[in-house]
């Protein structure tokens, strides 16, 4: 795996390669996710899809290894996977696929209850998925929360 490092419009992007798909990681920006999928589209890449448990170990690698996420809050990527237009019904943005029960996933558990929960905060329902980087499940678990304010980094998925 090679990682290198390049600065643009004076943000720091990672693009790395791992297997046969590439990403790209900002742990400089906090965005909504209503921003990713055009942040995405500047880097000619779209919002990252999680196909598999090692996929989703790798990304969570590179998200929360980095010297970076360490010395930074740091515990939450979007990922591309959302239930916007239909409530429970989830779709990978950069496909429209809907997203199975036989298809890999990785909810998260909270006091809660399970997720996604939909639980309404300020008034805004949970309909945009974060890869977390929960400190009591070292799986990168994910989670719905809230598309419009600024919660997490963006992850890419260079085509």
């Amino acid at each position: 795996m090679i990682v290198t490092s390049l600065a643009i419009s004076l943000m720091l992007f990672v693009p790395v390669q791992a297997d046969t798909k590439k990403y790209i990681l900002s742990w400089t920006t906090k965005l909504p996710y209503t921003a990713v999928p055009e942040y995405c589209a500047d880097h000619d890449a779209v919002p990252v899809i999680i196909e598999s448990a090692e996929e989703n170990e790798i990304i969570r690698k590179l998200a929360f290894s980095k010297p970076r996420a360490k010395l930074r809050d740091i515990d939450q990527f979007w990922i591309g996977l959302t239930d916007q237009k239909q409530e429970g019904v989830f779709v990978w943005s950069a496909s429209q696929l809907t997203l199975l029960e036989h298809d890999y996933t990785n909810w998260g558990k909270t006091t809660l209850g399970s997720q996604p929960n939909n639980v309404m905060k300020n008034g805004e329902d949970e309909d945009c998925v974060v890869l977390r980087n929960d400190v009591k499940k070292a799986n990168g678990p994910w989670y719905d929360i809230g598309c419009t304010k600024r919660l997490a980094f963006p992850i890419c998925e260079l085509p």
